[in-house]
């Protein structure tokens, strides 16, 4: 069995990536959570944002 990598000896990109993916994939699903709760100005401000953000990618 060999020894778990020294902490010099390791990477710190990928760790760095497992730990922002959970926030990424979080702010990528409170549009979502804030349009279903029914809260009249964050309602509409979210659905903005998504055809913003739509229009943008369909370019």
């Amino acid at each position: 069995m060999q020894a778990p990598p020294s902490t010099r000896a390791r990477a710190l990109a990928p760790d760095l990536a497992r730990g922002f993916m959970p926030l990424l994939i979080a702010l990528a699903h409170a549009p979502t959570f804030i349009a279903n709760a029914g809260l009249g100005p964050l309602d509409t401000f979210s659905q903005f944002l998504k055809v913003i953000a739509l229009r943008r990618l369909s370019r």
